[in-house]
């Protein structure tokens, strides 16, 4: 009778322990916990965030969370896959596109409108050279501030 009573209460405790996660289950939670909630500004600024897809996602220790997504556009069609950086709900960053900051201080609105400025002055002072048969210098091709915050941030 007691050995039955001893091995029902070892099969009784195996079991509730077999129920627990591991502590590698519980980190892949934690990751994609983090992950989902530092997508979140992104999905935010999507027309039909629901179509949203993620590949090549990296996720750094300083919360930066780099990858590509895919959604529909307007029309309703998929647009492709396009890189971003998120970082802890401070900034969105899209390749192609603008700077989306969604910080209080304005740091990324600062970055974001300098580089617009800088691209129309280039831009503007080779059309003066052009109209006063000055020769245009022709600069060597910078990487663009999404690449140099990619490189920074994702690489």
């Amino acid at each position: 009778m007691r050995v039955r009573l001893v091995v029902a209460g070892l099969a009784a405790l195996l079991a509730i322990t077999a129920c627990g996660k591991s502590d590698a289950e519980l980190k892949v939670e934690a990751e994609l916990q983090r992950r989902t909630e530092l997508r979140a500004p992104l999905v935010a600024r999507l027309k039909d965030p629901g179509s949203a897809t993620f590949r090549n996602e990296s996720l750094h220790p300083d919360y930066v969370l780099c990858g590509e997504f895919n959604s529909k556009n307007g029309m309703g069609g998929y647009a492709g896959y396009s890189r971003f950086i998120v970082s802890k709900g401070n900034f969105v960053d899209f390749e192609g596109g603008d700077l989306s900051p969604i910080d209080k201080n304005g740091t990324w609105t600062l970055m974001a409108s300098m580089e617009s400025i800088s691209k129309g002055y280039d831009v503007q002072i080779a059309d003066q050279r052009r109209q006063l048969g000055l020769p245009v210098q022709n600069k060597a091709p910078q990487p663009s501030g999404f690449e140099k915050r990619w490189t920074r941030f994702c690489v």
